[in-house]
């Protein structure tokens, strides 16, 4: 007499995406009861939106700088356009560029920040001493300072044309286009 086969064991949920975890979430099971929750013991001035899309496509910054570490560098060699925004990389830069077709614009400022905490996130390796925001403008506008004053950051001048902040705990320079290059 043959022993039957035993039956496979389906393999948990969890197990299954296992491999593809950050490319392709599952949807997490206690979402549903717990939005339930919220939504039967809010307040009724709050209104929530499960697993709500925050944006409709991905968030991109004009330019991520990265410091080459190890190694020999020449500390004269400044580059030759934006010469003193260089030096002052730690390790990590998130640039965004500003034209005078293209101002900056209320939110700008939110979204640079944004971006840098989305980026240490995903790079746990770096802290945000690692990391300087870069902001090249025409000008220093009033939406500008008026963003920086809502985030509680003053700018300081930094030698012509430059300007240093503290956003959110992330450092931010900000160079004025017409005057450094």
């Amino acid at each position: 007499m043959v022993a039957p086969k035993p039956a496979k064991r389906r393999p948990r949920a969890h197990h299954k995406h296992a491999r593809s975890f950050h490319a392709q979430r599952p949807r997490t099971e206690w979402h549903p009861p717990f939005g339930a929750l919220l939504e039967a013991r809010r307040p009724r001035q709050v209104q929530v939106q499960l697993e709500a899309l925050l944006q409709r496509q991905s968030q991109r910054v004009d330019a991520l700088l990265l410091r080459r570490v190890g190694g020999t560098h020449d500390p004269s060699d400044e580059g030759r356009v934006l010469r003193r925004m260089w030096r002052r990389i730690p390790r990590v830069a998130l640039l965004e560029f500003k034209s005078v077709a293209r101002l900056f614009a209320a939110g700008d400022l939110y979204r640079l920040v944004a971006l840098a905490w989305h980026w240490l996130a995903r790079n746990t390796d770096h802290v945000p001493s690692d990391m300087l925001l870069v902001l090249v403008v025409p000008a220093i506008t009033d939406v500008l300072r008026n963003e920086l004053a809502q985030c509680n950051a003053t700018l300081v001048p930094d030698g012509e044309g430059y300007h240093l902040a503290e956003v959110h705990g992330l450092r931010l320079l900000v160079a004025e286009v017409d005057v450094v290059c």
